[in-house]
């Protein structure tokens, strides 16, 4: 408690997951008297009055590292004229968040976007669904795929490449490399929707990760059996899903760090 009694209570991320942990425990055996106050009751005890302290929280957040990303994130933030960036560093071997960023142009409210909020991954998505489709065999690092004029049509809709220059046959790592929207729809053609639905799955895009940060969003997902036809292939280049920060991050060190 505070000069005027007032008790503190952690009421965002950390502070308030751990809360109870963190907080000092006061424990009080009140001592019994006469209604006069001067004769003290022989059943009753001594007045006891203990302040516990609290338990000590050691985060995994590296300082330099955190400020460097703060340094490096908010340089291209207003590069960009952006209108939210965020940025994660996390040890792939065994999950620990090394270093977590972000910027808004909207008035910060009291919460953590990197833990509570939803966006289509984009592109960062494509090296997931490539690592699925190796996984089962469907493609090698070296299988070819013929882009043509870098369109496709699926069920009347037409799927473009962000980059005039993707033309042609490519392979794999150029399907990476050039981030290619039709090369991945075309590796999308091998899975059923029941088997990529498996490895969103596999990778944690159906659950909360879990991590100890209070009121990590629950993820949003349908059923395959209520997708429509193009959604699979969609999905392939990161759009029609949405995903957490911290989901994402996490689901891409599976895929670097042998599984």
């Amino acid at each position: 408690p505070d000069s005027k009694g007032v008790i503190k209570v952690g009421n965002f991320g950390i502070e308030k997951y751990y809360e109870g942990y963190l907080r000092e425990k006061y424990l009080k055996i009140k001592t019994n008297f006469s209604k006069t106050r001067d004769i003290k009751l022989p059943t009753s005890e001594e007045v006891i009055e203990k302040s516990l302290n609290g338990k000590n929280v050691v985060l995994t957040i590296d300082n330099e590292i955190n400020f460097i990303l703060n340094t490096e994130l908010e340089k291209q933030f207003l590069a960009m004229k952006a209108e939210e960036a965020y940025a994660v560093i996390m040890n792939p071997n065994n999950g620990k968040i090394i270093a977590t960023s972000y910027f808004s142009q909207k008035k910060k409210d009291v919460r953590n976007p990197i833990f509570q909020d939803q966006f289509e991954p984009g592109s960062t998505f494509k090296p997931l669904v490539v690592a699925a489709a190796i996984e089962e065999k469907y493609i090698t690092p070296t299988t070819k795929f013929n882009v043509g004029d870098g369109t496709i049509t699926k069920f009347g809709h037409t799927i473009k490449e962000s980059s005039r220059g993707t033309r042609g046959v490519i392979d794999t790592g150029d399907v990476i490399n050039k981030s290619s929207n039709v090369g991945m729809v075309l590796i999308s053609e091998y899975f059923s929707d029941e088997k990529f639905e498996e490895y969103l799955k596999k990778f944690g895009f159906y659950d909360r990760t879990g991590v100890d940060f209070p009121s990590e969003l629950k993820p949003y997902a349908s059923p395959y059996k209520k997708w429509d036809k193009l959604k699979k292939h969609t999905m392939a280049f990161g759009q029609g899903i949405v995903v957490t920060p911290i989901q994402l991050i996490t689901a891409f060190s599976a895929a670097i760090n042998g599984g």
